[in-house]
């Protein structure tokens, strides 16, 4: 399955089990069931999302994906304006240590990236009709 949102372009991956010690995510997902227990038609976090990136709890989680180099982007939707949503997930990314290295309008997208001891973050909210989108794409940090 494919979803199109303007030039974001997200191919949705479902993945379950239980995750490692590796420093990826070992919690509940949004519907509190733990990921080897959802069932497969159910959207979960994939397995390479670090725990040092919040989830954003606001929001109706949709979609992750998983690539090959390691990367990582997540999906959520919320009824909040994009600026709302943009600056709440913005502080929980602060208090986790990240740092906001820049900012920009592309068309419609408010594009926010961050920089982490281990990771690079880039935050896409936009908004479609009575909903904003949240998109969070985590890469290593090089």
């Amino acid at each position: 399955m494919r979803m199109q949102m303007g030039p974001l372009l997200l191919t949705a991956v479902v993945l379950t089990g239980c995750a490692s010690t590796d420093g990826v995510l070992d919690r509940p997902n949004s519907l509190g069931e733990m990921h080897g227990l959802t069932a497969p038609s159910a959207p979960v976090l994939t397995l390479n999302w670090p725990v040092s990136v919040p989830t954003y709890d606001d929001g109706t989680f949709v979609v992750a994906t998983a690539q090959p180099d390691g990367s990582a982007t997540a999906l959520w939707e919320t009824t909040k304006p994009v600026l709302n949503t943009a600056d709440e997930y913005d502080a929980a990314l602060i208090a986790r240590g990240f740092l906001r290295d820049s900012e920009q309008i592309v068309a419609a997208h408010l594009v926010r990236d961050y920089l982490g001891p281990r990771h690079r973050i880039t935050v896409i909210t936009t908004r479609s009709g009575a909903l904003t989108s949240l998109a969070v794409k985590v890469a290593t940090a090089q």
